[in-house]
């Protein structure tokens, strides 16, 4: 589920990000105040206090919501998550309000969640191959979105600049469009058409002459296929490289009696 893998082996198949649209989402009421909001378990490389110094350098006011939910597979959770906390508190200037919370979210109240803030915010500093997965809710929601130059926002950075290159207040200004393009793009719909791609491409590249144990070939004449298989030829003929009807394989398996391509 990396988008951005690149492999020679036709056997890898990338995917985009199987975004879960939940709806109703609750509807944006612009605040009289910026409202920054970052979630994510207590591990480290999460960025939280990057999130408020970068409210600091651009706002003389605004609200930065973090939520840091205990996670029972989470090493030292609740002592960590309360250490991060404090350490984003200590970090705000006057004028700029921390709230920190722990509360684990179902998935609508999640989207919710993201869908009341004026910005979704991650700014990361780890070193790890996976690709975060909080941004997927963020992404849903719709609300404009920052994150950081971290690899591990690569899918993301593909559609935007990261912060520092984009400030804060640019992000929240022109990201949406770009979170929009990212909702198309990973949308069950897209990530359906992939997977049919993919076992498309795996029946394109089927070799009719290999015997597989439990298995016989014949060849048959059109007039004597079975009306099942000369569908599924019809549908698959345009990978067959060329093979006219008549000289394509049918394989019987030998108990249940089935043809197949």
């Amino acid at each position: 589920l990396d988008p951005t893998l690149k492999s020679n082996n036709k056997k890898v198949f990338t995917f985009p990000r199987p975004l879960e649209p939940l709806h109703p989402l609750e509807v944006y009421v612009e605040k009289n105040i910026p409202v920054i909001g970052s979630f994510g378990f207590a591990t480290k490389g999460k960025g939280f206090q990057h999130v408020v110094e970068a409210v600091n350098k651009e706002f003389d006011q605004a609200i930065v919501r973090i939520n840091i939910p205990f996670g029972d597979f989470v090493p030292d959770s609740e002592t960590y998550a309360n250490y991060l906390g404090d350490v984003c508190k200590q970090r705000a200037k006057k004028g700029i309000d921390v709230i920190i919370s722990h509360e684990y979210m179902s998935k609508m109240q999640l989207l919710n969640w993201c869908s009341e803030n004026t910005l979704n915010c991650f700014l990361y500093d780890r070193n790890i191959p996976g690709l975060a997965a909080t941004t997927d809710q963020a992404i849903v929601s719709g609300r404009p979105l920052s994150v950081s130059k971290n690899d591990t926002f690569r899918h993301i950075l593909k559609y935007m600049p990261a912060y520092p290159d984009i400030s804060v207040r640019d992000s929240i200004l022109k990201s949406i469009p770009w979170v929009n393009q990212m909702q198309r793009d990973w949308s069950p719909k897209v990530f359906a058409i992939k997977f049919e791609g993919m076992l498309e491409a795996l029946s394109s590249g089927y070799h009719f002459s290999e015997i597989k144990m439990g298995t016989f070939e014949l060849p048959l004449q059109k007039k004597t296929l079975s009306n099942t298989v000369a569908k599924r030829f019809r549908k698959y003929k345009r990978y067959l490289k060329g093979q006219k009807l008549k000289d394509v394989i049918v394989k019987r398996r030998k108990k249940k009696n089935e043809e197949f391509l």
